[in-house]
């Protein structure tokens, strides 16, 4: 018999980015067949693509941003709600124009089939398809090798069957009983089919003709998942994958344009997705993955256009996002609160970066480098301190760092050939343990608000800002490294009038450089001085400056200064 539910409250399911148009006609024509139930699909189909934002997991009082403007008590993880909110569900996420989820989505056939279920009456709760596996399995000794079908036909002779070794596949064959293999599986050719296999318990290795997979039920892989250079591989389709316990790669693909990790919770090792020319979609943005032990690399995706990913990672060893032409947003990392390096570079069309909204220790170093529309970052905002490197370099749009006022302690900084960037103020810095470099950032004219820094153990660069009004007040007693002012728009120097001991003074090429009393009180440089090229200048203060400096343990140049 045939139910269909309609919600009271059908606006409800506006959220993750809102929608005001009332509901769209939808189609309930009587489907076919009525195969899919709760459990065995629609619970992890709205778990993928839903419950990033409608979760019972995300309850009043947390961070509502956490829900991206889903109204609390719309929570698709809840068979009830799902059944009270039917109507707007198949309103706002099937037809012609879904408007959910807000950045990619399921395909066509996908939110068909939920309407299908949906016209079926909803069955649930109850309706749990038996484990095929569960009444007992012969072991065959492995290795075991198909050559085809004929082969997999005379392994599933007496039934279910786990291979106590490892199983190599040279060409396609479906094998319905199979339900585990304790070492290795490697598939080389073909079209294979295990719909009954649930454990791999070394590598799952997709190589070569493979031509594709299928592994519907498989939950645990002990090792590593490597599918790599695959050419006729259209899909990547691991949909009930949970742990791992080594690495995922998924690279050098030249068909596949979608991969399913919807299920993926824990990896040991790496995440890679890469130099996949026709990926456009990871299948619930990794939204039920909690920890990778290694690196994610998300790179070459070249017609990858959302990024709205990894809402429930709460771990990683490294974050890379690289090489990818199409994306405009890095945003979600949303409940992460342990990660090593950060790099996020040559993405052509990035314009925010963003998320990260609960990490305050970053690991390793930050790198943001030549993502020539990146605009502003606002992933930074509670991050305290940085124990890597932090270079953020050759991002020509971009206007704002703010996120980098909350930073006290970095390994070291380097903002550079950042065309628009006009200011950086009011930091909370304390302490670089290496180079703090500011170098040709052409529209900098701010630098104020500088004051908690009180420690820079390397180099101090201040390089090829033409505009820039004044230096700012530094707390600096010494650089140990080399003092750099070269190319500067200041007329003089103070700020940094605390400064005693440098490793070495260059000041160099500015033009508008007037005075140097603020250095009076350098008493030691331990390496060469140099003050040359400043027209400004009038030579004998040039002098003076040099003559003031007690101890020079090398070279001294005074030069081409003004009369």
């Amino acid at each position: 018999m045939r139910a269909l539910y309609v919600s009271v409250a059908w606006a409800l399911l506006v959220g993750c980015g809102g929608n005001d148009d009332a509901p769209k006609d939808v189609d309930t024509a009587e489907p076919e067949e009525c195969l899919d139930t709760w459990e065995n699909w629609t619970e992890g189909f709205l778990r993928t693509w839903c419950t990033s934002c409608h979760s019972s997991q995300l309850p009043a009082g947390r961070d509502p941003d956490l829900r991206y403007g889903a109204p609390q008590g719309s929570d698709f993880d809840v068979y009830g709600v799902v059944v009270a909110n039917a109507v707007s569900i198949q309103a706002f996420a099937t037809g012609d124009s879904p408007t959910m989820p807000p950045v990619g989505g399921p395909d066509a056939s996908d939110r068909q089939r939920l309407v299908d279920w949906i016209t079926c009456g909803m069955p649930g709760l109850g309706e749990v398809e038996p484990d095929p596996c569960a009444d007992g399995v012969s072991s065959v000794s492995g290795p075991v090798r198909l050559g085809g079908q004929a082969d997999a036909d005379a392994l599933c002779a007496d039934g279910g069957v786990a291979i106590e070794g490892d199983l190599l596949v040279d060409e396609g064959a479906v094998a319905e009983c199979l339900c585990r293999v304790d070492g290795e599986l490697r598939i080389s050719g073909g079209e294979t089919s295990f719909p009954r296999l649930g454990e791999v318990g070394g590598d799952l290795v997709v190589e070569g003709g493979a031509e594709a997979f299928d592994v519907p039920r498989l939950h645990t892989v002990g090792a590593d998942v490597s599918v790599v250079s695959v050419p006729a591989l259209a899909a990547v389709r691991l949909s009930s994958l949970v742990d791992v316990g080594g690495s995922v790669m998924i690279e050098r693909l030249d068909q596949a344009d979608r991969v399913d990790l919807s299920r993926l919770r824990t990896v040991a090792g790496d995440l890679r997705l890469s130099s996949l020319p026709r990926f456009r979609s990871l299948i619930g943005d990794a939204g039920a993955l909690h920890s990778v032990g290694g690196a994610i690399v998300l790179s070459d995706l070249d017609d990858w256009t959302g990024f709205y990913a990894f809402d429930w990672l709460t771990s990683a060893g490294s974050v890379e996002v690289r090489d990818n032409d199409r994306i405009t947003l890095v945003k979600g990392f949303n409940l992460l609160t342990s990660v090593g390096d950060v790099t996020i570079v040559d993405n052509d069309n990035l314009v925010l970066f963003d998320g990260f909204g609960q990490l305050t220790l970053m690991q390793g170093g930050l790198t943001l480098r030549d993502n020539p529309r990146l605009e502003r970052e606002g992933a930074l905002d509670l991050i305290e301190r940085i124990d890597g490197d932090v270079v953020v370099r050759g991002n020509m749009g971009l206007q704002d760092l703010g996120g980098l006022r909350v930073v006290q302690e970095v390994g070291s900084l380097h903002i550079e050939d950042n065309s628009r960037l006009e200011q950086l103020v009011d930091l909370a810095l304390t302490r670089v343990h290496g180079d703090l470099w500011i170098e040709d950032n052409g529209a900098l004219t701010t630098m104020s608000g500088w004051d908690a820094l009180q420690q820079v153990d390397g180099d101090l660069g201040l390089v090829d800002l033409p505009e820039l009004d004044a230096l700012p007040t530094l707390q600096l007693s010494a650089v140990p490294g080399t003092l750099a002012l070269r190319e500067l728009g200041v007329d003089a120097l103070a700020g940094l009038g605390g400064l005693t001991t440098v490793g070495a003074l260059q000041i160099v090429d500015n033009a508008d450089l007037a005075d140097v009393t603020a250095l009076h009180g350098l008493t030691e440089v331990t390496g060469d001085v140099a003050v040359t090229g400043n027209p400004s200048l009038p030579g004998a203060a040039a002098t003076e400056l040099v003559a003031a400096i007690e101890t020079i343990g090398g070279s001294t140049e005074v030069a081409e200064n003004g009369p």
